[in-house]
């Protein structure tokens, strides 16, 4: 080979027409960038020209012809590829990407923050996602998050630059990772999303997210594909949500004490007064309601209450005590059916307490709780 494209013969080769000269060549490598109307012309459709130019000297031996003959020689020459096989291709691809709806459980949640009715406003949720994207090529991601409740209900929010966020691009040949979160948030070596309606998402904690209506398309970069092979992309998810509230937060907790009945079911009196002691290590304003209950733990409809106090927020280290005044009072006859009572709180956050976390660790614990019966009271002796 004299250069890229030129073979030479390097000695003489006899043709005749009864054995013809056949030479096999092996092409390593055809550069179509200097080539018109060559190479892949049409999706699917492969063009190749065969064209080969042939240049040289052609001699007849002395024994070949007597003296004074002549001779008229013609040398056809024919290219025909045997066979040729692409195995990678350069160039700006379009490949058809298809990546699986997947989902996230959310697990081990307490039943107070999936109550209907709370207004959970977590200060900055987060869910972290990695892929590894196995082929060369850098896909543009866009997608829909759903939380999905117990009861089957969901709320989405759209990812991806289609859809108003920062673009999410899965790098190709390696790992890359993400995190999706409300606020802007300092991620080493991730790639932070910032969705903004994240919040909204999960104002009551969903029983899981899910991953749909993905549509992944390839960078309109020049990269260069292996044929032949299955490129794979493998994603793992991971929710994280810290339980630091906003100022929009409601969060409703429930509180039964029941059993008075057992010393008070020979008595019919009109007014019951309870008190009780407090003492929180949650970061949040708590108002009490109270609803009096029966033997069966049904409300009872014709006693109401009147409380006095509130719970006031504290920490592990400077738990706060609070004491409540509750009045029962009976609209009907007297309170003989009185068997407990239900204790609602409202939690709310104020200013101070904005961004501060929940956790197992943190209680309401209820002390020196005393039950005192006014006004008269019938005693029933038999």
């Amino acid at each position: 080979m004299t250069d890229g494209h030129t073979a030479v013969f390097t000695k003489e080769m006899p043709v005749s027409v009864a054995s013809a000269l056949i030479g096999r060549l092996h092409l390593e490598e055809v550069d179509f960038s200097k080539t018109s109307g060559q190479g892949l012309v049409a999706p699917g459709r492969f063009s190749l020209e065969c064209d080969v130019n042939t240049s040289g000297q052609v001699s007849i031996g002395a024994d070949q012809l007597a003296a004074g003959q002549t001779a008229l020689v013609e040398l056809v020459t024919t290219t025909t590829p045997n066979n040729a096989k692409i195995l990678a291709v350069t160039g700006i691809v379009d490949p058809k990407i298809d990546i699986e709806p997947t989902g996230i459980e959310i697990n081990d949640i307490p039943d107070c923050l999936s109550e209907e009715g709370n207004v959970l406003d977590i200060e900055n949720p987060r869910i972290a996602f990695t892929v590894y994207n196995s082929s060369p090529v850098d896909i543009n991601l866009n997608a829909t998050l759903s939380a999905v409740d117990r009861n089957g209900v969901s709320r989405q929010t759209m990812i991806g630059d289609a859809n108003g966020t920062a673009p999410i691009v899965i790098r190709g040949g390696r790992t890359t990772e993400f995190v999706l979160s409300r606020r802007p948030l300092q991620t080493a070596g991730a790639e932070n999303i910032v969705v903004e309606d994240l919040g909204e998402l999960i104002s009551t904690i969903p029983d899981r997210f899910d991953f749909d209506n993905i549509v992944a398309k390839a960078l309109p970069e020049v990269v260069t594909m292996q044929l032949g092979m299955d490129y794979t992309y493998d994603c793992d998810y991971e929710a994280v949500v810290p339980l630091a509230f906003g100022a929009d937060l409601r969060l409703l907790y429930k509180k039964d004490d029941c059993g008075w009945n057992e010393d008070l079911y020979k008595y019919n009196f009109n007014q019951v007064q309870v008190t009780v002691d407090v003492v929180s290590t949650m970061p949040m304003d708590l108002a009490p309601s109270v609803t009096a209950l029966d033997a069966a733990g049904n409300e009872i409809d014709d006693i109401s209450a009147v409380i006095e106090g509130s719970v006031a927020p504290g920490t592990i280290e400077q738990p706060a005590t609070s004491p409540l005044k509750i009045v029962l009072s009976s609209t009907a006859e007297n309170l003989g059916r009185l068997d407990g009572i239900r204790m609602e709180f409202e939690g709310t956050t104020d200013a101070a307490h904005v961004g501060k976390n929940l956790n197992k660790a943190q209680s309401l614990e209820f002390n020196n709780i005393r039950i005192k019966i006014i006004g008269g009271v019938t005693v029933d002796l038999n």
